[in-house]
This record gives structure tokens, sequence and C-alpha cells, in this order.
């Protein structure tokens, strides 16, 4: 089943051309990683899927439904989204904080089964010793899991989350990509801008490398290639195989190499 389908997608920030001609199609249980250096458009194509942007050309669909003749709240009981960074917080706990996810479904007060869910949640990533903490407290990956945890709350069909883990520690990674492994089996499919290309590896079902906002490889893990990562990131790597997951490595100049560098 195609939860998510996009079509022909065009965007222009002042004329310029962020994305072009973009198509994709994220199944159900999978995780469609994108990847690309600075400025390919990531970010850009995660707010145009949540309607953040308008693109110039083109058409979304969820579950077959254009995103255009959805409303905000429709939308929000559709897709969660963890920003790469978010704004300054009020204070607020963490049980609060997570409970603004449920705003799509609350009419005038949280009901029993707003509680409950957030409740859940809470439990479920290992947040509820913090649940009455306010957020501006919190360590960065305890943050971000907070963050997780209120998209989740929306009790979405789709994710989209934009660089989740940057800024965080190994251990914080792992946890996070593991929230996103554990959701996949429950039914949620997620598409994840990121720059780690070893953590798209280990842990999405299909990949999109994007190039100054075009497409420029798509497919499942054996897109990660030399000749196609180099001409794309503008750096030599190796590639290898270890527990049927691709590792990519950057390759160091030889001291003869920097020194001719060096010398030009």
């Amino acid at each position: 089943m195609v939860k998510l389908e996009i079509k022909n997608l065009k965007f222009s920030y002042n004329s310029k051309p962020t994305l072009d001609d973009c198509e994709l199609k994220l199944k159900e249980n999978e995780v469609l990683a994108i990847i690309g250096p600075n400025a390919s458009g990531k970010t850009t194509l995660l707010k145009c899927v949540n309607r953040i942007l308008e693109p110039d050309q083109g058409s979304i669909y969820i579950r077959e439904k254009n995103i255009q003749n959805l409303g905000k709240e429709e939308i929000a009981q559709e897709i969660g989204h963890v920003p790469q960074e978010e704004g300054g917080s009020f204070p607020s706990t963490v049980f609060n904080t997570v409970l603004m996810g449920r705003k799509p479904y609350i009419n005038w007060k949280p009901s029993n089964k707003d509680i409950e869910i957030v409740s859940n949640i809470l439990e479920k990533l290992d947040l509820k010793n913090l649940a009455m903490r306010d957020i501006n407290e919190l360590s960065g990956g305890q943050k971000q899991k907070v963050v997780m945890a209120r998209a989740l709350a929306q009790e979405p069909e789709i994710l989209l989350l934009d660089e989740p883990t940057s800024n965080l520690d190994l251990k914080h990674q792992i946890e996070v990509m593991e929230i996103v492994e554990e959701q996949t089996k429950n039914g949620v499919s997620t598409i994840l801008a990121i720059h780690d290309l070893n953590l798209a590896s280990k842990y999405s079902d299909k990949i999109i490398m994007l190039k100054n906002g075009k497409i420029h490889a798509a497919g499942e893990k054996e897109i990660l290639t030399p000749e196609n990562i180099e001409p794309v990131y503008e750096i030599k790597v190796d590639i290898i195989e270890k527990n049927n997951h691709k590792v990519v490595l950057p390759k160091t100049k030889t001291k003869e190499q920097k020194e001719t560098c060096t010398k030009i």
C-alpha cells in the first residue's frame, strides 16, 4: 500500500529552483531516507509534504488524497513532523509538551483517551520519569525524544523527521533511530532527511539522493556506491560491507596530495 506519493514536485525560493521535478513513493511500514549535502533540498521537500511550504508545481497524495484538499487538522492527523530545530520553548512540562500532539483531536479539553495515549507514549520512549520536568531543563537527547513523542501523540500514518540525530551523541542517535524502527513495525511510515549515510544505510528501506534539488539516485541500499556518492558530496569514499550493511568511509588525502594542494 502506498501511503504517500509525490509527483513532479517543483519549488523555488525567490525564483531560484530548490526542488526540480522530484518524485517518490512511500509505502506502508517503510523508512525512506533522503540524503544529500547541505542546500540539496532535503528540508524543503519535507516542508512541502507537510504544507509548511506550497510547491510551485506538482502534486502530493496521502493515501490517494491530494493534500491540497485537506485542512490543517486533517494533515496533522496523518503526518507527524519533527523539525531540524525547535524554536525557543515556553516553560512547559514534558507531559504537557507531548499532550500538544493531541491538539488535532481535542475540542475543548483533553479526554481520558488523550491522557492515556500520552502516558503510553512516555512509557514506551522511557520518558515517564521526566513527565513533570520542564522541557527547558532537559539535555539535547532528551528534548529530541520529547519532540518525537509529541509527533507520535498525533497517531500519524507518516512521520517526517528532519535531521533527528543532529547534535546528538552516539547513544542518543541510536535511541532515536530505534524509536523510528519500532514505530515502523507498528505501521508508521517514515521519511527521514539525514546527513549520516551509515545511519541511512542501517535503518532505511529505500534511499533518495538529492543534488541541487534533483534526484541523483533512488532505490535500495545498492545506490550507496562511490559512483553515486562522490559526485554528489565531492569527496572520495570507500564502501565496505559489515553485517549486511554498507559502510561509507571517506578517503583521506595522502601526505603527497596534501603537499601538492598546499603548493597550489
